[in-house]
C-alpha cells in the first residue's frame, strides 16, 4: 500500500512556511500580526510597537488588559519580548525576512494537543 500522507506540519514546512508556538504566539499577538505573517513583518511591526510610548501602548492594549489576555507584565516586555524573538528566528536561526510564520496556540497531531 502506499504511505500515508504526511502530517499537516510537514507539509507546511514544504511549503516555506514554518509554525510558532509557545511564546511566539504571545509575540504574534504583541505585534499585533495575523495567525500567518513573514518575518519582515515582524520586523516592520515591532519597529513600530517599540516606538510607542508607555502611555500608547496602555491605549493600544487597553482592551486586552481588561479581558486579561495580557498582563501589566506583558506591557512591560511589550517591546523587549517581540524584538528578542525576531532576533532569535532571524540573526539566530538564520530565517529569511520572507519566510512565513503560522502562530498556532495549540496542534493536534493525531489526537494529541502539542
Amino acid at each position: 500500500p502506499p504511505p500515508p500522507p504526511p502530517p499537516p506540519l510537514l507539509l507546511l514546512l514544504s511549503a516555506h512556511t514554518h509554525t510558532a508556538q509557545g511564546e511566539y504566539v504571545k509575540a504574534w499577538k504583541l505585534l499585533g500580526l495575523n495567525s500567518r505573517a513573514s518575518l519582515g513583518q515582524a520586523e516592520a511591526a515591532g519597529r513600530e510597537l517599540c516606538a510607542l510610548t508607555s502611555q500608547e501602548l496602555g491605549v493600544r492594549f487597553a482592551s486586552e488588559l481588561e479581558d486579561g489576555t495580557f498582563t501589566s507584565e506583558d506591557m512591560l516586555m511589550a517591546c523587549f519580548f517581540p524584538a528578542f524573538a525576531f532576533a532569535m528566528l532571524h540573526h539566530g536561526h538564520g530565517f529569511d525576512l520572507d519566510r512565513n510564520f503560522t502562530a498556532i496556540e495549540t496542534m493536534n497531531y493525531q489526537g494529541t494537543p502539542l
